[in-house]
């Protein structure tokens, strides 16, 4: 018994519109939902990690603050009870000043290397 089901169209059959339709839409795709996938990823972990940081910076540096003030509190007496806060705000201001150089350091991936594990676009690793 011959095969009852009708083959499909071929290319030069298909309707030219749709085509053009279907190749728009692939190539929209590739262009910017493939293209924003890894930002995406980056955003995903990136904010939650910078927020994280933030707070855990400023709690180090409130107990920094609070160390000083507590145990050496008799030490800042008269007219130094402004040191502590000094003394925090100098090594808030360090580490600022590195987390600025290590941003600005370039990265692997500026320097032309590749990461390990990445895959370029033609998927060569």
């Amino acid at each position: 018994m011959p095969n009852s089901t009708k083959p499909g169209p071929r290319r030069s059959d298909a309707n030219p519109v749709s085509e053009a339709i279907g190749l728009v839409k692939t190539y929209v795709r590739q262009n910017t939902v493939d293209e924003l996938k890894p930002a995406l990823r980056f955003i995903s972990f990136g904010v939650p990690g910078a927020t994280l940081l933030s707070i855990g910076g400023v709690l180090v540096m409130l107990g920094l603050l609070r160390l000083l003030q507590g145990r050496h509190g008799d030490r800042f007496t008269r007219g130094l009870t402004w040191l502590p806060y000094a003394i925090t705000m100098v090594v808030c201001l360090a580490g600022a000043a590195i987390a600025i150089t290590l941003i600005r350091r370039p990265s692997i991936a500026r320097r032309g290397g590749a990461r390990p594990g990445s895959v370029d676009k033609e998927g060569r690793r």
